[in-house]
């Protein structure tokens, strides 16, 4: 089922405009053909009852539940290319809540003001296509952009850091056995060269747990859809 993003205006769900434009140039629709509107976390199930210009009707509104049960948010600084683009994708995809970007000691990639607005476009695309390719019923936030002593005091119920320096920890089963979902959770990820034993440290004072992704030395965009996928999982399971 197509499904496109629409607002209200004066009280009436409207198709967003870009959205009415793919709907109508690029997917073709036909009259009285099917499609979904997600709005304001609402999926509106509508019928094409005319084309040019474009009208619709709203049949009814559908129960859908896509959302992890947890709000899980990922702490990753900034990685080199286009990696985070990747990683965005793919933390929409996997339900994160929100993706907070940050520097560290080993971040080579310093955004100015301008060219984070100049990124801000493309990223916000990437989470509308994802978003509406994966069925979420919610947007992924995106923050940026904090350094790394700002990240670590940030106030979530359960903390975690991807460490490489840590090659045995306890199972996450263990670690959130009492979480509930009125806990937040976040896993804190490093960019190219990890993290300094310093800054573990410094996360492990602030409560942050360190959590093992294995044996392995992982890609920093590895290391991050892991850490959402292991979280992802455990919340499905709750």
């Amino acid at each position: 089922m197509i499904r496109v993003f629409g607002m209200f205006e004066q009280n009436n769900l409207i198709v967003a405009p870009d959205d009415q434009f793919h709907l109508m140039q690029v997917l073709r629709v036909k009259l009285h053909e099917t499609f979904e509107v997600l709005c304001e976390e609402n999926v509106y199930r509508c019928n094409v009852t005319q084309l040019n210009p474009f009208m619709f009707e709203v049949m009814d509104v559908l129960t859908i539940d896509t959302e992890l049960p947890h709000k899980i948010t990922l702490l990753y600084v900034v990685p080199k290319g286009d990696k985070l683009d990747l990683v965005i994708q793919k933390a929409v995809e996997l339900g994160v809540d929100e993706v907070i970007l940050l520097q560290s000691k080993h971040s080579v990639v310093l955004w100015t003001e301008d060219q984070w607005k100049q990124k801000q476009g493309r990223f916000a695309k990437q989470i509308h296509d994802a978003t509406l390719q994966c069925k979420r019923t919610s947007l992924m936030k995106l923050t940026t952009l904090l350094n790394f002593k700002e990240a670590i005091k940030l106030p979530f119920t359960y903390r975690f850091i991807a460490s490489e320096h840590h090659l045995s920890t306890e199972p996450l089963s263990t670690l959130l056995k009492d979480a509930s979902t009125q806990h937040s959770i976040a896993i804190l990820v490093g960019a190219e060269g990890g993290f300094t034993i310093e800054e573990v440290n410094m996360a492990i004072e602030q409560q942050f747990l360190p959590l093992s992704l294995g044996k392995r030395i992982l890609r920093t965009e590895t290391a991050a859809i892991a850490s959402c996928v292991l979280l992802s999982a455990w919340s499905e399971r709750q």
